[in-house]
């Protein structure tokens, strides 16, 4: 078991979903979370139809 989740299974956190064990995979997901990191960027896909609610990724095409 990595060191950091050794730490926070011995300080006895939970996991995001509530287990009592940490593994790296979740730490790294924690890590890479645009939320987390502060890399959201909103209007990634916009809605082309809204009585179907198709969406499309935005290139460029809306604000």
């Amino acid at each position: 078991m990595h060191n950091n989740c050794k730490k926070l299974t011995n300080m006895k956190y939970k996991t995001p979903t509530g287990k009592k064990k940490w593994h790296e995979s979740t730490i790294r997901g924690i890590l890479k979370n645009e939320k987390y990191k502060g890399d959201v960027l909103q209007g990634k896909t916009y809605t082309t139809d809204p009585i179907s609610h198709r969406r499309v990724v935005n290139k460029g095409e809306e604000n």
